[in-house]
Parts: C-alpha cells; sequence; structure tokens
C-alpha cells in the first residue's frame, strides 16, 4: 500500500498498516507489478473466517488462525457487533511474496497489511516475529469491523469522510492499548517542540502522522470517557461527521478536547523532556541536523571512518550510501533500484546491513525478482560483486559478518518462523542454527567469533502454546554447544539491536524498560547494567524494532540515531563516552507509563482484553481445510443513463452499465460494459477476461462499439398553395453508423 511526506513522516495507506516514510514509493513508479512465484493456495475454515495460504506455512497459519478468532472476540465485545459471514483472510508467507498479490497493486517495503473495503479482504504477510504478525492482525480486523458497520450508515461511502487519523488511531488503540514506546516517542517530540496539533490540525496527514496521533488522542479520549465510546463516537462520526459527533456524543466541541488533550501531553511529558538530553545534543553529529533527508539503517565500518545507511538523499528512491564519519560528506551510492532492472527495493526497515572485518566488502538485504537475496556490495565503487539467493530461508534480514570474514549470519524465514542461518562464502554451504517457532532477529557476533548475540521472544512472558508472545529479550549462543541463554531481561521491555563491545566484556543494546528507548551496556563478567544514554524522546529506527545501533569493531566509535522533529539523527559517540551509569535496580520491576490521562476513567475494556493471558487456542477440530476453488462473483457495479432533447434531432435516450467479477485472489477478473444509445441498432458492448495465476498472465476481450454521426440542415424547395408557388425550408437528416468488432489477445 503510499506522495512525499516531507521525506520526515511515515507513509500510510486507507486500512492498511504502513511504518515507513512515504518515499518509499518512489522506486515503484513507474513499474508494473510481476508475479515471479505460482502460489498454490488453499483454504482454511474458522469459525468466523476462510484464511487462504499455501501449504509452505501451514503450521503457522494453523496457529494464526487462533489468533484471528481471538481478535474477533476482542474486537466483537468493544463493538458490541458479530459479523456472521466467513470473512476472507489473504495470508502471504513473507513480504516479498505479499508485494506479488493481485488485490493491491505496487504494495511497499513498509507496508505491514491492508484491509480492502469492497470486500473486506484483508491480505498481509507473515511478519519477522510473531508479536508483529498478532499486532498487524489486530490492527488490520478492526478496520474489518469498521467497514462492516459502514454498512449500516449508507455503506463503504460512509467511512470516505472520517479522518485517516480516527481510522487509523482506532485501530492502533485496539490492538495496542494505551501504552506504547513509539507513540510516545512521537507525543514527547511534539511536547519537547511545542509543535501538538489540535483536533483540526490531525486532519493534514502529510504533518502528523495518523497512526501515531490517532493513538494517542484515542487513548486520551477513551481514559477520559471509557471504551464505551468507541461504537457510538464511530457511528456518529461516519453518519454526522466528527465536529457534530464530539458535541452529541462527548458534549464536547473539537477545540475544547484538543485544549484538554495538549494539557494532558504536557503534564506527562514536559518536565521529563526537559531533565533529559535533547536528542540533537548528545554525542556528536554526522550530517546538518536541520535536513529533511531520512537517513536510517546506519553501518559503521570496523576502523570507524565511514558509515553505510538507507536514505533518500537523491529524492526519488531509497538508497545504500557512503559517507565520511569524521566530515558527513557523502562519497557515494552504493545501490540505484531506480536503474538497476535486478533490484527492485531495499529491506531496511527492520533490518541494516554489515561490514567485513576487512572492511572491502558491505552485505546487504534487497528484494529481487520476488525473492529476498543477500547481495554483497564493494564500498569503493558500489559494484556487486556477489549475490545469493536461499531456498531454504526466507524473508532475510540482519545480516551479520563474522570476525574471521568467512561465515554470515543471517535471520529468515521458513514456513512462517523466523530462525538464525549461517552461510559460509568459502564453502558456499547453508546451516540452520535455530528451529523453533520463537523469532531469532537480529544476530551479532562476538569478537572471538565463538558467540552469538541475538533477540528472541524467548523471556518469561512468552508462552507459544497459548500463543502470548512477550517482549523481545537477548539471546545468547554458544556456537560450539548451540546452548542458548537469555540476559536477565527488564521487566515488561523490549530488547533489540545487541552489539558486542570490540573487547567483547560487554554488551550494548536498546531497551525501554522507563518508557524510552535509550541505549544500555551489559557487563558480561559482573552482570551489571548500565545506561548509556538518557535522550528524552529516544534512541530509536523507524518502527519498533528497527536496528538504530552500530559499533566499530576496531574503535569502539559508537552511532545511534535519535528522534527528532518527525525525523531519525545520526550521533556518535567516542568509546570512552559509552560506559553509562549503573542502573537503578527499580528498573527492573518500574511499571511502564501510559499515555495520558494518567488516570483513567469508565470501562478500560481494551486493556483488559489485551491482559487475558491464556485465551483459548481453536482446537484442531474447529478448522477445516479445502483447496481453493476460484469461484466470480461481482466485485463492482456502476452505470447511468440520461435522456437529451433536441429541436432537430428530437428525444434521445443514452445509458451505460459496467460489472466486474473477480475471484477472491483476483486470479480471474471478467468485466462488463454495455452502451445503449438511440435505437437498438446503437447497442454495444465489450466483454473481457483477465487470468492472473500463473507468472504468465494473459487474457482476451471481444466488443462490438457503434460510433453513430449524424447531421441535420434544410433545403429549399418550391411548392404550390392555393394556387400560389412559395418557396418552403425541408428538413433532412442523415444517419450513419460505423460498427468496430474486434476479438483481442494479450499476454506479459
Amino acid at each position: 500500500m503510499h506522495t512525499l511526506y516531507k521525506f520526515k513522516c511515515l507513509a500510510m495507506i486507507v486500512a492498511g498498516l504502513i511504518l515507513i516514510p512515504e518515499i518509499v514509493n518512489g522506486q515503484y513508479f513507474g513499474r508494473n507489478k510481476v508475479q515471479y512465484e505460482d502460489f498454490d493456495f488453499k483454504e482454511l475454515h474458522s469459525p468466523n473466517f476462510n484464511i487462504y495460504y499455501y501449504p509452505r506455512h501451514e503450521e503457522a497459519v494453523t496457529k494464526l488462525a487462533s489468533l484471528t478468532e481471538r481478535w474477533y472476540g476482542r474486537h466483537a465485545q468493544i463493538f458490541g457487533y458479530t459479523f456472521p459471514e466467513d470473512n476472507p483472510l489473504i495470508l502471504y508467507a513473507n513480504h516479498a511474496d505479499f508485494q506479488q498479490n493481485d488485490i493491491v497493486p505496487n504494495v511497499g517495503v513498509g507496508t505491514g497489511g491492508v484491509t480492502e473495503g469492497l470486500r473486506n479482504r484483508v491480505i498481509m504477510p507473515i511478519a519477522e516475529s510473531n508479536r508483529s504478525t498478532n499486532h498487524v492482525l489486530g490492527h488490520e480486523l478492526v478496520h474489518v469491523f469498521q467497514y462492516r458497520l459502514a454498512s449500516n450508515f449508507g455503506g463503504i461511502r460512509a467511512t470516505s469522510n472520517i479522518p485517516l487519523w480516527f481510522m487509523e488511531g482506532m485501530a492502533e488503540y485496539l490492538s495496542i492499548g494505551p501504552t506504547d514506546t513509539q507513540t510516545e516517542m512521537w507525543m514527547r517530540d511534539a511536547v519537547l517542540n511545542d509543535d501538538l496539533p489540535s483536533v483540526s490540525d490531525l486532519r493534514n496527514s502529510s504533518e502528523y502522522f495518523p497512526y501515531r496521533y490517532g493513538h494517542a488522542l484515542w487513548t486520551y479520549m477513551t481514559g477520559i470517557w471509557g471504551d464505551q465510546i468507541v461504537y457510538p463516537l464511530y457511528s456518529a462520526v461516519a453518519q454526522k461527521g466528527l465536529n457534530k459527533s464530539l458535541r452529541d456524543t462527548l458534549n464536547i466541541t473539537p477545540d475544547s478536547l484538543s485544549g484538554l488533550w495538549h494539557e494532558a501531553l504536557t503534564e506527562a511529558y514536559a518536565e521529563e523532556v526537559e531533565d533529559a538530553t535533547p536528542p540533537d545534543e548528545i554525542g556528536e553529529p554526522i550530517f546538518d541536523d536541520d535536513s529533511d533527508v531520512l537517513r536510517t539503517a546506519p553501518s559503521i565500518s570496523p576502523d570507524g571512518e565511514y558509515v553505510v545507511y538507507v536514505s533518500n538523499e537523491e529524492l526519488f528512491s531509497l538508497e545504500w550510501y557512503l559517507a565520511d564519519v569524521e566530515t558527513g560528506e557523502v562519497i557515494r551510492s552504493l545501490t540505484s533500484t531506480l536503474t538497476d532492472p535486478h533490484l527492485n527495493a531495499l529491506r531496511f526497515i527492520e533490518s541494516s546491513g554489515s561490514w567485513s572485518p576487512d572492511g572491502e566488502r558491505f552485505a546487504a538485504v534487497v528484494f529481487k525478482k520476488g525473492d529476498n537475496q543477500l547481495i554483497i556490495i564493494d564500498p569503493d565503487n558500489g559494484n556487486i560483486t556477489r549475490e545469493l539467493r536461499f531456498d531454504e530461508a526466507e524473508a532475510i534480514t540482519n545480516p551479520a559478518w563474522s570476525p574471521d570474514g568467512n561465515r554470515i549470519v543471517f535471520s529468515g524465514s521458513r514456513d512462517g518462523f523466523s530462525d538464525l542461518w549461517m552461510y559460509n562464502l568459502d564453502q558456499d554451504t547453508l546451516e540452520q542454527l535455530t528451529t523453533d517457532n520463537y523469532s531469532d532477529l537480529q544476530p551479532a557476533w562476538s569478537g572471538d567469533g565463538n558467540t552469538l548475540a541475538f533477540i528472541s521472544e524467548r523471556g518469561p512472558d512468552s508462552d507459544l502454546d497459548n500463543l502470548n508472545f512477550g517482549e523481545m529479550v537477548i539471546s545468547i549462543m554458544d556456537l560450539e554447544t548451540g546452548e542458548i541463554s537469555n540476559l536477565s531481561p527488564f521487566e515488561g521491555a523490549k530488547h533489540i539491536n545487541p552489539v558486542f563491545s570490540p573487547d567483547g566484556s560487554s554488551l550494548y543494546f536498546i531497551s525501554d524498560p522507563d518508557g524510552v528507548n535509550n541505549i544500555y551496556r551489559y557487563d558480561l563478567e559482573s552482570e551489571d547494567y548500565y545506561r548509556v544514554t538518557d535522550v528524552s524522546t529516544g534512541v530509536s529506527g523507524i518502527s519498533r524494532y528497527s536496528p538504530a545501533l552500530t559499533i566499530a569493531e576496531e574503535t569502539g566509535t559508537m552511532i545511534f540515531t535519535t528522534f527528532s522533529r518527525s525525523n531519525y539523527l545520526f550521533r556518535t559517540l567516542q568509546a570512552d563516552q559509552a560506559e553509562g551509569i549503573p542502573v537503578d535496580d527499580a528498573l527492573y520491576v518500574a511499571e511502564r507509563e501510559k499515555l495520558p490521562p494518567a488516570e483513567r476513567r469508565g470501562h478500560q475494556s481494551v486493556q483488559q482484553l489485551l491482559d487475558q493471558g491464556k485465551e483459548e487456542v481453536l482446537p484442531d477440530t474447529a478448522l477445516t481445510m479445502t483447496d481453493y476453488s476460484p469461484r466470480l462473483s461481482l466485485e463492482y457495479l456502476s452505470g447511468g443513463g440520461g435522456v437529451g432533447i433536441s429541436n432537430q434531432l428530437g428525444v434521445g435516450a443514452a445509458g451505460g452499465l459496467f460489472m466486474r467479477f473477480s475471484d477472491m485472489l483476483n486470479q480471474h477478473q471478467l468485466m462488463a460494459s454495455l452502451r445503449v444509445q438511440g435505437s437498438y441498432k446503437d447497442i454495444g458492448g465489450q466483454l473481457a477476461y483477465l487470468n492472473q495465476d500463473n507468472r504468465f498472465i494473459w487474457g482476451a476481450s471481444v466488443s462490438h462499439i457503434p460510433f453513430r454521426t449524424g447531421r441535420a440542415f434544410f433545403t429549399q424547395d418550391t411548392t404550390t398553395i392555393d394556387g400560389t408557388e412559395v418557396v418552403a425550408n425541408a428538413l433532412n437528416r442523415i444517419n450513419r453508423r460505423i460498427y468496430n468488432d474486434r476479438i483481442s489477445l494479450l499476454g506479459f
């Protein structure tokens, strides 16, 4: 699912969950979507959903069916509404496959999922982590309820006048609840820079990211009036518009709501952001902090002299760039997705690249011909020296080069679950290091090459049997024995982006135990924690799990990204500045702050439902599987007609009708049009069929199109009236018809 967003905000798609700047769409301008694979879809039927999938991720799909019914039950309680039909959920094994779908054109690399309103189809891939997949699923199913409820208020058109922040903010609130570090980061930034939008300002979605601001405002409204306002406020806005609905439903004006919300945000964050370090004052900058250019996913060279990162430096596409760390000089672009026919896009939202230990090669992940592939780039000239495609491992992220230069470890999904894989460059062999249903991501090597640190869902609050996915923790693998252990986590906090110090004595990572993303250091010998940064907004990449920290293997120079004015700044710290201060034990049990208001009133059903813990997992007997059988049904109907009167040509009538039929996956489309103008001789029409079931797309059409021309004119003639010869005007008409009969075939 994506118009430039000042290059510093995140993109959005109506009814889609998107996590990246909208400049990404520039990579697809002028390109046709290509289907590289033939997907042999099947159907999994649960009590309320039909899930369309293909067999290679069948185990993950059966688990997702339980999550789908779980979200259905939660949302049904909030809305007080159920739907009896089997709602369609079209599931792809990974994002590369998702980009080949036939329903939503030009899916961007940051689109997590889309809900299509005409037929209430949810189309989404399995994400890198179980927790992310669960969130996207919950978010998209809110849109299903929104669209189905809209049928009671005049159909899908009723949603067209609802502000985007209202729709997406509701979906975020119902799928996350009132606590979210990323939303808090955006609100802290707005308070710090005195840029709090009014309710009316939020309609400008190019200026104020509707997902985060919408989530914050919905959290505030439900905190004051309770979750019982969700349905009545939504139904009122769909029928009467936002401003009148706020007055009628909440008894408040938009201006008053804005003022109270701003007051609550300021009270919650003003003192905290003043006491912490501003995001543009920690360490030293690499680039001009006032630049609107998007820069993310940094990776510093082993000697600390260069950084490779993803940016839109040249405006029209996101590419890998090489820059000098000391001067900020951009040396060259290392990729060109616009001009290189072999590259479709970069993979960078939750992934970065990796330098070889000698600094002569750089590994990155790209989308190419329907797959994720690992490419090896020569930083000196930007040439791609090697391309690696792995049939066994899909959805590749975060390559990490070994200290000996012979191996690359990365995260790759297989059958819908993310595991660690190791590729030996000399032997051209691939080894799977983890084989389980946990999500294993962001591997990092120790300096001696004997240990891997990575993030996973192996923490104490995860329960895979009951499909409860806790926050990410830091896991440690002994490569010789394969034994995995976990660092003691901050309770309830996420832990991402582990990086070993050059001497191997410490492990750096990003965590949010107090609700703000910052860098922490773990002393591997003493087992003590230290906080390295205290940034007021936070240390963060684009998404919740985006890497934002990199350390030079030789010098210990650290580059990280802070969040400022809705953009991401590269900052540096030297090794002697990264020791940190001891972490207070209270952080281990600190209660996470919720978004304002501080005291929540009324029924708080959303949080209660999210905190239920063990919920029912569907038994196998509740699921049935069948082969997918394409069945055409009416998807779109339009038509119109009119009558015309002419003094010269008389009365005429004209009308037309267009119908489009398709199967659930849009693999088969039948289009028919009929045009009537004048008599039966002027009836025309066209019938067309398109088959997108395989990589070779073909179609045919037959048409009969009449073209009618005519003119009217007067001639003079003589006649005799009562014995007198007179001149009379005579009306003459000439009508002609031309018929264009055609049979057409297409294939590509």
